[in-house]
C-alpha cells in the first residue's frame, strides 16, 4: 500500500523548466525540455573539444551553439529535427529559435516516439526569415505526445539550423518549488506546516505526511497557492522588519490590499521575487538547513527507572545508540498501566516531530506537550507499534515539556520472561532555518544558494491514497487495542483458573467414587439396547437394480459408456443419463458400439451468432460440442437424425478447418479430427458435415445449418480418468487397491445409497476431515459433507494422528480414538470436475478466426464466417507492458520515502499483524498452564465420568440412531404403503367408476391450467348442477379461461383441464350428461396415458358461425391429429345433451344426443374410428372460452376383456392384419427404412408429406438413391412395422415423378434377404423372390408399367402359394401376373421400395385378409343415418337396431351363451345370417336397407320363388310389417321408395362384378388355372380375388356406396355353378 501510493502520488519523474512571464496570462505556461534528440541530417565538423560541433543535441540547451543540417539541399528535400521527452506529456505547441530558417515547416507527433508519427501541424511559411527567428507554433488543441518531430523544407540559406528548441505544456500545472539550499540527508521543499506558516523542509519528509503540503499552483494574478487549501503564499502585514513572517492567507482577501504582499515573480537566475515595493525576495534566515535535536542533553526523568546507573534516563538524549534507558523488570501480570518518561526542554521550541529508537519497544504510546510542565496535550500516539524506530510528528506544536507515556510492553523483546521498557535515543527536532524575505541584491550571491528556487512539475497527484492509509492505520490501531485488552482480561483470569483447577482435582476424587455403580448400570442398558437393534432388524438394504439404469430419470446413468460397461449388452438407442456437468437429467442417444453420448439440442437461431455460442449452448447441458474419435460416429449421427425425425437437408457441422490450416478440428477446436475427416474424401470447403443425402464438405460461409451434436466426448477410445470404485464398507486398512504410502492420491467413487444401507461400518474422526485407516471411505466421505452421486472423490493417504475427535454430523456419527499403533490415515478433498463452462474462454485469443452469422433468412439456422482480422489483435493491449526506467537517485528517494513513511505508519504492516496475533497466543498459551492442568483432571473426570457420560452419551447416540433408523424404516414404510396404495389403486383402475361424491376436488381430479391463460380455470364438485332438468352430483368450471393477448396463437389447446386420478381403463363405456353455457370449447378426455398422450371428444360451439360440431382428436407427444369431424347444428347452447364413448380393443364409437332423459336404446352413433394409439388410460375434461359447463352423473363402466373371446370354425387362423394408412405421429414409429451399404448418390429420404398429385397425405423418397450395377441387392426400401400378412390383399397408389426409375412393393418379407417383391419401372413389370440374398425372377411383363406424374393403382393378392398383380391409373385396374403353384417364404411383414427416383410418393395404403368385410370409419351425415322413429303410429320400443358379427365363420360368445350379445355393441350394418331375427315383419328394415344386397338376401329367405321380388321389395316388404293399420303400410313404402336411386346404383356395380368376374372372366385368369391340379378350387380363388381387386368405373361410384358388402356378394358367388 505504501509504495503504491508512492508511486501515484509524488514521486513521479521530475523535470526542470523555465517560467517565463511576459504578461499575467502567462505566468501559468510550462515548458518542458526535451530529454534526447536525432536529425536525419548534420553537418559534419567535429569542434576543439573533439564533439560534433553542429550535433542535434545543441538544440536542447541555450548557449551551446546550434544544430545545422548537411546544406546543398534540393528544393523538394525534407528534414527532419526529432526531439524526444522522457514521459508522455500534454503539450500545446513547440517554440522553435531558428539559426537557419527553412522556407516551409511543418509539426508530426507520436504518442510513443515510434512511428507512424501523425501531422499536428501542416507545412507552413515563415513570415520572417532573416536573423535569430523565434518562431511560437501553437497547436490547434490539446496532444498527448512523446516525440514531436519538426519537418523541414526549401531550404533558404542552403542550410536548415536551430539555436534552442522546447515544448509548451498545458496551463495550471501542480508544482514543488525546490530550493537550491540542501541538507545532507534530502533536497528541501517548500512547504506549509499545521500552523500554516511557509517553510522549508526536506521534500521526501513532506511527501511522507500524505497530505499534500508541498503542491503549489500559479494563478493568472502571479500569486503562488497551494491546491490542497486554496491558500496564497503572503508576506503577513506587508512587514519586512527581520524578513518578515511568510503565511498562507485567502488569495482575493490578500490582492484586496493591492500592495503585491502576495504577488511573485521567477527571475531567469531562480529567484522568486515578490511583487511589491523594493527590491526582496524569498530567502532563509538561518545559519544552517535542516532540523535540529532540541532535547540534546536535555534533563530527562521516568515514572520506572531502573537502579543500573548505566541505563538512567539521561541516556537518551546523549546522541549515542549504544547507551539506552531501561525500565524495571516486570512480567505480563505485574505490569504498569503506564510507564511516563519526561523531558525538558530548557526554553520553548515550535517542535517538528520526535524520533525515538527503541531498546525494548512499547506496541502502545503516546507523546504529549506542555508549556508548564503540568497541562499535558497529546499530540501523538501510536497503539499498534511493532517498529524498533519510529518518527511521530508534532505537528509544530510550541511547547518546552514532552512527556512519552508508555502503555503496553512489546512480548517479543522479554528477557528470562521478563519484560522491559528501553530507548535508546529520543531526538525531538526543530526547524533551523525560518523562511522571510530579503534584498534579491544582497542574498544573489550567497553561498548555499537559499534564495535560488527551482519549479518541478508533478504529473499526477492522488492523494486518496494517503488518507486510505492512514485511516487503515487508525483502525488497525484500534483493533490492536481491542486485541490486547482481551488478551490481558484473560491474563486477569489466571487466579480463577487456579481455582479452578483445585475444583476439578476434588471433582475428580468424587467421580472415582461413584465410578463403578454408575458404568455398571450403564453397559447394562447398552447390552439390552444392542439385544433390542438385534432382535428387531427393521432396516433392509434395497438395492436399485441396474436393469432400470437409464430407463428413467428417476435412475440415470453417468453416460453412455457408464452404461455401456455396466450393462454390456444394452442396444443403442435413448437412454436417460446425468452427466458430471450437467444440472438436469437429459434423454440422449448411446452409440453402445463406442460408449459415446449424442445430445441434439434445441436452437434458437437468434441466440447463435458466433462459434462460441454453439460451445454456450453445449455448456449449458454440461456437454461440448462432439469431438470425432472414430468414422463410424458420422453413420450412427445420420440414423439419430432419421430417428429423431429431425430434417437435416442443410448440413450439421462436425468439424471445422482453420483459416490457416489445413487439418480439421472439432468445433471448439480441441481436438484434431483431420485423419478420420481424410477418410471421406479431398476436403472442398472449410467445414465437414452430414445431411440427408451423406457426408458433405461445404463452405459454411454461405451454407445455412440445421442442428449441432453435443458431447461429453467420453467413450471406449477417449477414455475417462481412472479412478477406484469402492462399496460402502470398504475402509482404508481393506482396500487393496489403495497402496498405504505417506502422500499417495487417489481418485475414489462411491456407491450412490450408502446411507440407506444397513451397514455397521464405523467412522472415525472427521476433523479437517481427517479419518482414521479403520473408517469406511466412503461414510467419511459422507461425514465430510463431500460425496456427491456424480463426482469423484479425492484421497491422500497421510500419517495417522495421535488423536482423532468424533463429532455428530450430515447423518453420521464418527467416533473418537486415541491412535497408539496406526501409522496412517486419510485425509479426503472435493474434486469440482472440469466442466465446459469453466474453460469456455481458454481458447478465445487462439481460436477467434470464425463466428456464427444471422443473415436474416428466416429459414436460416446459422452460419460460420471469417471474422475480421482486427479481432485477431483484441489482446495485443495486453502484451505491450509500459515499463518506467527509474534511475539510480529516485530508486533511493523512493526507499527513503518508504522508510520514513512505515515509521510513521507501521501498524500496516503484515509484521505488525502477526506480532499481535503472536503476542495473543502468548498470553493465551499463558492461562493454558493453568487450563492444561485442569483439562487434564476433565479428562481423567471423563475417563472416569465421561466413560460413564461418554458411555450414556453412547447409548444416547445408538437411541438416536435406533431412532434414525425406525424413523427411515417408517419414512420407507411410508413409500412403501404409498407404492401398496398405488398398487392397489392400478388393480382397481380399471373397474367401473362413478363421481358418487362430493369430497375434496384435488383427491379426486388433477386440475392443470396452461400458463398463458389471463385466468385460471375453477372446478368443483355439487351434488345437482346449477340448471334444472337433471338430477345428479356434477363436475363443474364456472371461469372464462382464454389466452393472454400475446400468447393467443402459441397453442390452440391451451386450456383448463381436470384429469381423473388413480384410474385407468381398457375397454369401458363413458357417459355424461353436458350443459354448456357461452362460446368455446369443450373436451371429454380419456384413455390418457398422461398429460400430453390421449385422446379428446372436442365439442365446439361457434355462436357467431351458428355451428356446433364434434371432433375427435388424438394428442401424441402433444402433437394433435384429427382423426374425424361431424358438423351440425343438432345440439345448442344451454341444451342438455349426453355423450356416449365406447372403446372395445381398437374400436372407438362416439355417439352425441340432444337429451337429459335416461337412454334404453341406443341411435346410431356420431363417430365410429379404428385406432390402436393407445389402449388404456383414465378420463379428464377440458374447456376454454365457455362462460359454464356441467358435467352430470359421471360414469365409466369397465368391460371385461375376460367375458368374451374368438372362437373359430372352418377356417384357419387370422392370415393377415387389417391396416388402412392414416400418416399420422412419427414417419419412424411406423416404417422402418433400410439402406443398402452400397448404394449410390447418398441415403434415403423416406417421410410423411402432404398434398402431393392432389393426395392430401402421402409416404414420399425425395433422394435419388441408386443401385450400384450388378449388385443383387435393393438400395432402399422400409417396412411396415408390427403388422403382419401371410396371405390377403394389399391395396396402394405410387406417383412416380422420374422416367427411369423403380418403385414397388415387398412382401412375404422374412428379413432382408428372404422376401418377394413386386418392382415397377417406366416400362416393364416385374416379379422377383428374394431367397437367401439371391434373386430368383418369378416373371416379368415388358408391356407394362407405371406412368409418369399420375397416381398409379397397384393390387397385390398373395398367398404361400399365389399371387395376382393388378394395375391401373384409374378406377380400372388390369390384371398383369396370377402365379401359381409358387414356394413363396414365410415372412409376414410387407413394404415398399424406390430407387434410381428422385421423387416417388406412396398412397392409399389399404391391407387386409381375403374375407375381411369392412366397416365405414365414418358414418354418412345425411337424412339417411339420422335414426329417431321414422313411423308417427309405431311405439319407439318396435325400432330395434341389432348387430350380427360381420366376420363370416366367427361366433362371440360370452359367459352367459344364450345371452344377448349385440345389446352392447353398436349396429355397423345389417345383416341376415341369423334366423331367429323376425325381420319380415320390421318396419324399419323396409325404411332403411342399405344396397340390393339387403334385397337380395330379402328375397332368398322370404319370397325366393318370386323372380320379381327384387323388382317389388318395397311392395311386398311392407305388406308383411307387423300392423293392421294400412296408413302405417303406406308410409312404410313412401319411405322405402325413396331408397330407389341407391338400389339402382349398387345394381350396377353389383352387375359390373358379376360380368367382370362370375359371368365372363378373364381368359387370362382361366389359363392361369389350366395346370392347376384342383382346376376348380383355383378358379374359385381367381374369381375371389378378382371380386377384391377389379377396378370399378368411376362413374358406377357414389360417395356413400358401400362397395364392402356388394364385394362380398360377389364372392358369396363365385362358388355357385
Amino acid at each position: 500500500m505504501t509504495k503504491l501510493f508512492f508511486i501515484n502520488y509524488a514521486f513521479v519523474i521530475i523535470f526542470s523548466f523555465n517560467l517565463f512571464v511576459k504578461c499575467g496570462d502567462d505566468i501559468s505556461n510550462t515548458f518542458f525540455k526535451f530529454e534526447f534528440c536525432e536529425a536525419t541530417s548534420t553537418f559534419s565538423s567535429i569542434g576543439e573539444n573533439g564533439l560534433p560541433q553542429y550535433a542535434a543535441e545543441n538544440a536542447l540547451t541555450r548557449g551551446s551553439g546550434y544544430w545545422c543540417s548537411e546544406g546543398k539541399h534540393n528544393v523538394n528535400d525534407v528534414v527532419s529535427w526529432i526531439g524526444h521527452l522522457k514521459n508522455v506529456r500534454s503539450l500545446n505547441g513547440i517554440i522553435i529559435h531558428w539559426a537557419y530558417t527553412p522556407g516551409e515547416v511543418s509539426i508530426l507527433a507520436s504518442y510513443d516516439g515510434n512511428e507512424p508519427y501523425e501531422e499536428v501541424v501542416p507545412y507552413q511559411l515563415l513570415e520572417s526569415r532573416v536573423g535569430n527567428v523565434v518562431q511560437n507554433i501553437i497547436f490547434n488543441h490539446v496532444i498527448r505526445a512523446k516525440s514531436i518531430k519538426v519537418n523541414m523544407r526549401h531550404a533558404i540559406h542552403d542550410y536548415f539550423g536551430i539555436n534552442f528548441t522546447n515544448v509548451l505544456g498545458s496551463r495550471d500545472p501542480t508544482l514543488r518549488i525546490q530550493s537550491g539550499m540542501s541538507s545532507l540527508t534530502q533536497d528541501l521543499c517548500l512547504q506549509i506546516d499545521e500552523k500554516n506558516e511557509v517553510v522549508l523542509d526536506g521534500c521526501i519528509t513532506a511527501i511522507s505526511y500524505l497530505d499534500g503540503r508541498d503542491l503549489w499552483k500559479l494563478n493568472s494574478k502571479n500569486q503562488i497557492y497551494n491546491p490542497i487549501n486554496n491558500l496564497c503564499i503572503t508576506l503577513k502585514d506587508n512587514l519586512i522588519a527581520n524578513g518578515g513572517r511568510l503565511i498562507l492567507e485567502d488569495c482575493n482577501a490578500s490582492l484586496e490590499h493591492n500592495d503585491g504582499r502576495s504577488s511573485w515573480q521567477l527571475l531567469p537566475n531562480n529567484q522568486l521575487k515578490i511583487l511589491r515595493n523594493g527590491n526582496f525576495c524569498l530567502s532563509q534566515d538561518g545559519h544552517k538547513s535542516g532540523s535540529i535535536d532540541v532535547a540534546f542533553h536535555k534533563e530527562c526523568t521516568s515514572t520506572l527507572s531502573s537502579d543500573n546507573k548505566n541505563h538512567s534516563p539521561d541516556k537518551v538524549v546523549d546522541g549515542l545508540l549504544d547507551t539506552f534507558w531501561v525500565s524495571q523488570e516486570f512480567n505480563l501480570d505485574t505490569a504498569p498501566d503506564s510507564v511516563h518518561f519526561d523531558v525538558n526542554l530548557g526554553s520553548i521550541y515550535k517542535l517538528q516531530k520526535a524520533i525515538i529508537d527503541w531498546k525494548y519497544p512499547a506496541t502502545k504510546y503516546s507523546i504529549s506537550l506542555s508549556n508548564d510542565g503540568e497541562n499535558y496535550k497529546e499530540v501523538s500516539s501510536n497503539l499498534a507499534n511493532f517498529l524498533r524506530s519510529t518518527i511521530n510528528n508534532l505537528h509544530n506544536t510550541e511547547a518546552q515539556y514532552i512527556r512519552l507515556t508508555l502503555m503496553a510492553p512489546n512480548p517479543e523483546f522479554s528477557e528470562e520472561n521478563k519484560l522491559f521498557y528501553g530507548i535508546k535515543k529520543f531526538s525531538v527536532y526543530s526547524n533551523r532555518i525560518k523562511s522571510i524575505v530579503d534584498d534579491c541584491d544582497k542574498i544573489k550571491d550567497t553561498d548555499d544558494a537559499r534564495d535560488k528556487y527551482f519549479f518541478e512539475f508533478v504529473s499526477e497527484v492522488n492523494l486518496q491514497e494517503g488518507k486510505e492509509l492512514k485511516r487503515l492505520d487508525n483502525e488497525l490501531q484500534l483493533y490492536a487495542e481491542k486485541i490486547q485488552n482481551e488478551a490481558l482480561k484473560i491474563q486477569s483470569l489466571n487466579p480463577k483458573l487456579k481455582k479452578c483447577k483445585l475444583e476439578k482435582e476434588k471433582r475428580h476424587k468424587d467421580i472415582s467414587n461413584i465410578k463403578n455403580v454408575i458404568l455398571k448400570n450403564i453397559y447394562e442398558v447398552i447390552k439390552q439396547t444392542e439385544n433390542i437393534i438385534k432382535m428387531n432388524p427393521l432396516s433392509s438394504y434395497y438395492s436399485t437394480s441396474t436393469k432400470e439404469l437409464g430407463q428413467t430419470s428417476d435412475n440415470p446413468a453417468d453416460n453412455c459408456f457408464h452404461l455401456k460397461n455396466a450393462l454390456p449388452s444394452s442396444p443403442s438407442g435413448f437412454y436417460y443419463v446425468l452427466t458430471t456437468c450437467s444440472q438436469n437429467v437429459l434423454r440422449v442417444f448411446c452409440d453402445m458400439k463406442m460408449g459415446a453420448t449424442y445430445y441434439i439440442p434445441s436452437v434458437d437461431n437468434k441466440i447463435i451468432n458466433k462459434l462460441k455460442d454453439v460451445e454456450n449452448v453445449c455448456a449449458t447441458y454440461g456437454l461440448n460440442p462432439i469431438h470425432l474419435y472414430h468414422e463410424s460416429q458420422i453413420y450412427t449421427l445420420r440414423k439419430v437424425f432419421d430417428t429423431m425425425d429431425i430434417n437435416i437437408t442443410n448440413p450439421v457441422p462436425l468439424a471445422i478447418r482453420k483459416e490457416d490450416s489445413e487439418f480439421y478440428y472439432s468445433l471448439d477446436f480441441q481436438t484434431n479430427v483431420h485423419d478420420i475427416i481424410a477418410k471421406f474424401g479431398t476436403p472442398v470447403g472449410n467445414t465437414f458435415g452430414i445431411n440427408n443425402i451423406g457426408i458433405t464438405f461445404f463452405d459454411s460461409s454461405s451454407s445455412e445449418m440445421s442442428a449441432f451434436v453435443c458431447s461429453d466426448n467420453i467413450n471406449s477410445i477417449n477414455l475417462p480418468e481412472p479412478f477406484v470404485n469402492l462399496d460402502c464398507q470398504s475402509s482404508l486398512k481393506e482396500t487393496n487397491e489403495i497402496e498405504k504410502m505417506i502422500g499417495n492420491e487417489y481418485l475414489i467413487k462411491c456407491p450412490h445409497d450408502c446411507l440407506e444401507r444397513d451397514i455397521e461400518e464405523s467412522v472415525i474422526g472427521g476433523e479437517g476431515n481427517i479419518y482414521s485407516e479403520d473408517s469406511s471411505i466412503c461414510l467419511s466421505a459422507i461425514h465430510a459433507g463431500i460425496y456427491d452421486k456424480h463426482y469423484l472423490i479425492h484421497l491422500r493417504v497421510i500419517n495417522a494422528l495421535n488423536e482423532y475427535g468424533g463429532f455428530f454430523q450430515n447423518g453420521i456419527i464418527s467416533e473418537s480414538f486415541f491412535n497408539n499403533t496406526q501409522e496412517v490415515g486419510f485425509k479426503l478433498f472435493h474434486v469440482p470436475p472440469k466442466c465446459p463452462k469453466d474453460d469456455i474462454t481458454s481458447n478465445i485469443n487462439n481460436n477467434n478466426n470464425y463466428y456464427y452469422y444471422d443473415n436474416n433468412n428466416s429459414n436460416a439456422m446459422f452460419s460460420f464466417l471469417e471474422l475480421d482480422n482486427k479481432m485477431n489483435n483484441v489482446n495485443d493491449k495486453f502484451d505491450n507492458n509500459d515499463y518506467t526506467y527509474v534511475d539510480s537517485s529516485t530508486a533511493d528517494a523512493i526507499n527513503d520515502l518508504i522508510t520514513i513513511v512505515n515509521k510513521q505508519v507501521g501498524s500496516t504492516d503484515t509484521t505488525f499483524l502477526a506480532l499481535i496475533n503472536k503476542q495473543s497466543i502468548k498470553i493465551i498459551s499463558n492461562a493454558r498452564r493453568y487450563l492444561k492442568p485442569t483439562e487434564i483432571f476433565e479428562k481423567n473426570i471423563e475417563l472416569l465420568s465421561n466413560e460413564t457420560l461418554k458411555d450414556v452419551e453412547k447409548v444416547f447416540n445408538l437411541i438416536k440412531v435406533l431412532s434414525s433408523k425406525i424413523n427411515s424404516e417408517l419414512e420407507k414404510k411410508k413409500y412403501k404403503l404409498e407404492i401398496l396404495v398405488d398398487e392397489r389403486l392400478r388393480q382397481k383402475e380399471f373397474e367401473s367408476w362413478k363421481l358418487d361424491n362430493i369430497d375434496n376436488i384435488y383427491d379426486t381430479f388433477e386440475i392443470i391450467n396452461s400458463v398463458q391463460l389471463q385466468q385460471i380455470g375453477k372446478w368443483n364438485i355439487l351434488d345437482n348442477p346449477l340448471y334444472e332438468g337433471i338430477n345428479g352430483i356434477t363436475l363443474i368450471q364456472n371461469v372464462r379461461v382464454y389466452n393472454s393477448p400475446e400468447n393467443s396463437v402459441i397453442n390452440s389447446f391451451n386450456g383448463s383441464y381436470a384429469f381423473l386420478r388413480y384410474k385407468s381403463f381398457y375397454d369401458f363405456v363413458f357417459s355424461t350428461y353436458v350443459n354448456i353455457k357461452g362460446v368455446g370449447s369443450v373436451g371429454l378426455i380419456f384413455r390418457s396415458y398422461d398429460k400430453y398422450n390421449f385422446y379428446m371428444l372436442e365439442l365446439n360451439n361457434d355462436r357467431q358461425k351458428n355451428e356446433f360440431n364434434k371432433r375427435l382428436l388424438k394428442f401424441e407427444n402433444n402433437i394433435v391429429t384429427e382423426l374425424a369431424i361431424v358438423n351440425g347444428n343438432d345440439l345448442q347452447e344451454g341444451d342438455w345433451f349426453v355423450v356416449r364413448i365406447e372403446c372395445i380393443g381398437s374400436k372407438i364409437i362416439i355417439t352425441v344426443l340432444k337429451t337429459n332423459k335416461p337412454i334404453y336404446e341406443l341411435p346410431k352413433p356420431d363417430i365410429i374410428i379404428n385406432d390402436d394409439f393407445t389402449s388404456s388410460g383414465t378420463i379428464g375434461f377440458y374447456t376454454y372460452g365457455i362462460d359454464n359447463v356441467q358435467f352430470t352423473n359421471i360414469t365409466v363402466e369397465s368391460v371385461e376383456c375376460s367375458t368374451k373371446e374368438i372362437l373359430s370354425y372352418n377356417i384357419s387362423p387370422i392370415s393377415c392384419n387389417i391396416y388402412e394408412e392414416y400418416y399420422v405421429g412419427k414417419f419412424n414409429k411406423s416404417y422402418i427404412p433400410f439402406d443398402s451399404e452400397n448404394s449410390n448418390s447418398g441415403s434415403s429420404n423416406w417421410k410423411f408429406a402432404k398434398n402431393i398429385g392432389n393426395e392430401k397425405h402421402v409416404i414420399l423418397q425425395n433422394s435419388n438413391m441408386k443401385q450400384i450395377e450388378n449388385e443383387e441387392q435393393i438400395p432402399s426400401f422400409i417396412i411396415l412395422q408390427n403388422k403382419s400378412c401371410q396371405t390377403g390383399v394389399l391395396n396402394f397408389s405410387v406417383y412416380p415423378e422420374c422416367s427411369n426409375g423403380i418403385v414397388g412393393t415387398m412382401f412375404k418379407f422374412l428379413d432382408s434377404k428372404n422376401y418377394t417383391i413386386l418392382e415397377i419401372g417406366s416400362g416393364f413389370t416385374r416379379l422377383r423372390q428374394n431367397v437367401n440374398g439371391k434373386f430368383q425372377l418369378l416373371s416379368k411383363s415388358i408391356i407394362s408399367g407405371y406412368k409418369e406424374h399420375i397416381w398409379n393403382r397397384v393390387t397385390v393378392s398373395f398367398s404361400s402359394n399365389n399371387i395376382n398383380v393388378n394395375l391401373g391409373t384409374g378406377f380400372m385396374t388390369y390384371p398383369i401376373f396370377s402365379l401359381i403353384g409358387l414356394h413363396l417364404s414365410d415372412g409376414e411383414s410387407v413394404g415398399f421400395t424406390s430407387y434410381n427416383c428422385s421423387n416417388v410418393s406412396f398412397s392409399n395404403i389399404y391391407m387386409h385378409p381375403f374375407d375381411f368385410k369392412p366397416y365405414t370409419p365414418t358414418p354418412t351425415l345425411d337424412t339417411e343415418s339420422f335414426l329417431p322413429p321414422i313411423f308417427s303410429k309405431f311405439d319407439q320400443a318396435t325400432i330395434k337396431e341389432e348387430d350380427q358379427s360381420q366376420d363370416m365363420g366367427y361366433k362371440q360368445i360370452g359367459d352367459n351363451k344364450n345371452s344377448d350379445i349385440s345389446k352392447d355393441s353398436p349396429i355397423d350394418k345389417h345383416s341376415f345370417e341369423d334366423s331367429t331375427r323376425q325381420m319380415k315383419k320390421d318396419a324399419y328394415y323396409c325404411a332403411t336397407h342399405k344396397n340390393i344386397v339387403d334385397i337380395i338376401n330379402y328375397c332368398n329367405q322370404y319370397d325366393k320363388e318370386n323372380d320379381n321380388c327384387t323388382n317389388e321389395f318395397c311392395t311386398i316388404c311392407c305388406n308383411n310389417i307387423d300392423t293392421k293399420e294400412e296408413e302405417d303400410i303406406r308410409t312404410c313404402e313412401i319411405l322405402c321408395q325413396k331408397l330407389d336411386d341407391k338400389i339402382l346404383q349398387t345394381s350396377e356395380v353389383l352387375n359390373y362384378l358379376k360380368k367382370s368376374c362370375i359371368e365372363s372372366p378373364n381368359e387370362e385368369l382361366k389359363k392361369s388355372c389350366e395346370d392347376d391340379n384342383d382346376k376348380e378350387e383355383c378358379l374359385i380363388e381367381m374369381c375371389e380375388m378378382c371380386c377384391q381387386s377389379v377396378t370399378i368405373p368411376d362413374d358406377l361410384l357414389t360417395s356413400h356406396m358401400d362397395i364392402d358388402s356388394l364385394t362380398n356378394h360377389c364372392i358369396s358367388l363365385c362358388d355357385k355353378p
